[in-house]
């Protein structure tokens, strides 16, 4: 690569509450920090992303060498009701557009989550050998539950996450049709997903995927873990940011977080407020549902959702017993065995008495299932709760944009 060729790099935007934005603003200002070369800025969005929040990431980038092509995509959400998406959100797709929108721009690409912080060279990964492979991502260990590799149709060192991909566009336009074949296999194959980008991917590119060092995306719980702080991509997979100067991580956001237009004194300061009352909310969730189950183990247990980072979670840590079930949204999985129990679907809790059962919801859309618990007669954090307060800290879910507002600054 030329040392004077631009670095693409794109993300996807679906902004239906208009708090997204911001936190692809804070991954330009990471990557733009730490890298010398000219950067060209890929947008792949929808209506969703206002005229304010475009500005603001305009504001973003002024006074870097960098600039921004915006490339307005339009989906009908309706063509896609009934398979989960819902917990997503259209936007999850917005990546698999990449290699039609941008194909009169540039040979390649990287493509990147919004709950990343960049703390390397991006001109590290932009020059990578594909070694002949059409993209390139890191390697990614799951736990049980994942279609692909429990029927054996991936290895385990061939599932990849999809947060951060470089991408050759010609060769992939060459070969396949990314969208196409991607799509095809979510709405055909709705047994073979849980995170239908991703799986996707996946599945469709099986053999034709560079296993990238685990630097270029590295979870940030695990990096909490082994305080690790060394020069690398910061990904908060199923997670969110702590206080400014816990871990190498949260530092770095909040320090790039400050440099773009949203990152003001005050929405900072609303932040740690929010944080602190979350904590003291998530201790009481936690002392009731556990009372809940060890003081009425008769009491029949349901877990709403089988996919997840809340949901693998939970399971590691609630006791089951005999009769306890799951109940799934997603039509292609009902009826079927997961891990102990049977699922079924929603409408299986019509049988249930609200006094002699408890309802965890494992899943990002817990606002979604409320209002449907409640109609039914259950209480909130008497007979269901939200799944998400059982986890550590650093696995709580208020997901990234495209699913939820993952950290609502």
């Amino acid at each position: 690569m030329s040392s004077s060729e631009k670095i693409h790099i794109c993300f996807g935007i679906h902004d239906a509450t208009g708090k997204y934005s911001k936190y692809a603003a804070v991954t330009m200002v990471s990557i733009l920090e730490n890298t010398a070369s000219s950067i060209v800025f890929h947008i792949v969005h929808d209506d969703t992303l206002s005229e304010e929040n475009r500005k603001k990431l305009d504001d973003t980038i002024r006074n870097y060498s960098s600039s921004i092509n915006y490339h307005r995509v339009s989906l009908d959400e309706k063509q896609y009701e009934g398979y989960d998406l819902a917990r997503f959100t259209i936007g999850t797709l917005f990546k698999l557009m990449i290699c039609n929108e941008l194909k009169e721009d540039t040979e390649r690409v990287i493509y990147l989550d919004s709950d990343i912080v960049v703390n390397l060279d991006i001109k590290e990964l932009w020059n990578e050998d594909l070694d002949g492979k059409l993209m390139g991502a890191c390697s990614l260990k799951m736990a049980s539950g994942w279609p692909l590799l429990e029927k054996r149709i991936i290895g385990e060192d061939d599932y990849f996450n999809t947060g951060v991909i470089l991408m050759d566009i010609d060769a992939i336009n060459r070969k396949h049709d990314l969208w196409e074949e991607c799509i095809d296999f979510i709405l055909e194959k709705p047994d073979l997903w849980r995170a239908p980008d991703q799986d996707a991917i996946t599945y469709v590119f099986r053999g034709e995927i560079k296993k990238l060092d685990v630097k270029y995306n590295s979870r940030v719980y695990k990096c909490r873990e082994n305080s690790i702080t060394d020069r690398r991509i910061y990904h908060f997979v199923a997670d969110s940011p702590r206080d400014v100067f816990c871990y190498e991580p949260d530092r770095l956001f909040y320090n790039a977080f400050r440099k773009t237009p949203w990152g003001t004194e005050d929405a900072v300061i609303e932040h740690y407020e929010k944080r602190l009352e979350e904590k003291d909310y998530q201790k009481q969730v936690v002392y009731d549902l556990m009372k809940q189950i060890y003081e009425h183990p008769e009491k029949k247990k349901v877990f709403w959702g089988i996919g997840g980072a809340i949901h693998e979670g939970i399971m590691k840590r609630i006791p089951w017993k005999q009769g306890d079930y799951f109940v799934d949204s997603k039509s292609a999985v009902w009826n079927r065995q997961h891990g102990r129990g049977t699922v079924y679907p929603p409408n299986q809790l019509e049988n249930e008495n609200p006094e002699d059962t408890i309802v965890i919801v494992t899943i990002f859309r817990y606002k979604e299932v409320k209002p449907f618990l409640e109609k039914l007669g259950f209480k909130e954090n008497v007979n269901f709760f939200n799944g998400k307060y059982l986890l550590p800290e650093s696995a709580t879910m208020l997901c990234a944009g495209e699913r939820d507002n993952k950290w609502d600054l």
